[in-house]
């Protein structure tokens, strides 16, 4: 019921940027999109599976995919920006014994090398490249910024939700570890660390995070004296439970799409 309730407040407040178009789908039509989307985007590398798909989706009913893809982008920035405020509660403990000179200067040998590369690597598109991509790309910051003027209400209420909906991702996790016998460890205790946790599936190196994520929260939660088995049985649960409530609808809602077009 928790996952549930997480998924709709995706939906939610995506929607509510989606709205603000003359052209938006009524709740109930983008409501079976979003979930597909999010059933997708559980097995694709990183977190742009559903973003991509929710865009794509739309823009074949006959929806600006700039303008999608900007709000999936900014309800995509929101989630990120307020999961790593949520995980900071969850990381400090591991940053306080830290030399921080040595620390920063070993950041800087590896950030200044990947930016020069990126720099060196960007002047070598082609100029024809780069200005066949530059009013797209322009269309889509315009859409970002008419949003952010034209609504910073949604934009409040989104960052609300998705602190609400944080909560709730890591009230699942801490049901599901009460559900296994581990009843040492507070609900407040448990949000932080799975929102930190979770920060690592948008590094796109697995199926959304797959066995990342669960190395982070075997960490993690170690912290609080969790045994690892605990902790693994506790993730995998979750995210069987996951992937199928995902996945039953967005199937029934795919071939009940595909039956109708044969007819």
């Amino acid at each position: 019921m928790l996952i549930g309730g997480v998924t709709m407040l995706g939906a939610i407040n995506l929607y509510l940027f989606l709205r603000l178009s003359s052209r938006a789908p009524r709740f109930s039509e983008f409501l079976p999109i979003y979930w597909t989307a999010w059933a997708i985007g559980l097995v694709v590398p990183g977190q742009v599976g559903d973003m991509a798909s929710v865009t794509a989706l739309l823009h074949r009913r006959g929806h600006s995919w700039q303008a999608v893809l900007a709000r999936s982008l900014l309800d995509k920035l929101i989630s990120f920006i307020v999961m790593i405020l949520v995980a900071v509660f969850a990381l400090l403990p591991f940053v306080r014994g830290l030399s921080w000179q040595r620390e920063w200067l070993i950041a800087l040998m590896v950030v200044v090398p990947l930016t020069a590369l990126f720099v060196y690597l960007l002047t070598q598109i082609k100029a024809a490249r780069l200005s066949r991509w530059a009013d797209k790309v322009s269309g889509i910051f315009s859409e970002l910024t008419a949003i952010l003027k034209k609504a910073p209400g949604y934009v409040l209420l989104n960052v609300l939700l998705t602190l609400l909906k944080t909560f709730m991702m890591g009230a699942a996790y801490w049901a599901i570890f009460r559900a296994i016998g581990v009843v040492e460890i507070d609900i407040l205790s448990t949000v932080p660390l799975v929102a930190a946790s979770a920060l690592v599936a948008y590094i796109p190196v697995s199926f959304n995070g797959l066995g990342t994520v669960e190395a982070m929260g075997l960490m993690l939660f170690a912290s609080l004296g969790i045994a690892a088995p605990v902790v693994l049985a506790a993730y995998l649960a979750l995210r069987l439970l996951v992937l199928a409530l995902a996945w039953l609808p967005a199937g029934v809602w795919i071939l009940s799409g595909r039956r109708e077009a044969a007819e």
